[in-house]
């Protein structure tokens, strides 16, 4: 397929989706206080924190066995 016909395909149906989702969205206000209200500082808290281990503890991990291997003289 050519690149420049698979590109207008792909922006012609973003298109669509953006102006079905506007007119979805200018017939009904989309009310959002139903789902912050039930959010609350611990979780966001425990969010970030999980994020951070997630990309933080692996690092740890990789140290921490290379220490080990190093005092084992290997």
């Amino acid at each position: 397929m050519n690149t420049s016909l698979r590109f207008n395909r792909v922006s012609l149906i973003a298109a669509g989706l953006v102006a079905a989702i506007a007119s979805a969205g200018a017939s009904a206000a989309t009310d959002y206080t139903a789902i912050t209200s039930a959010v609350d500082a611990t979780s966001i808290v425990a969010g970030i924190g999980a994020i951070a281990a997630v990309v933080f503890l692996p690092r740890v991990a990789k140290w921490g066995f290379r220490t080990v291997m190093s005092m084992l003289g290997k």
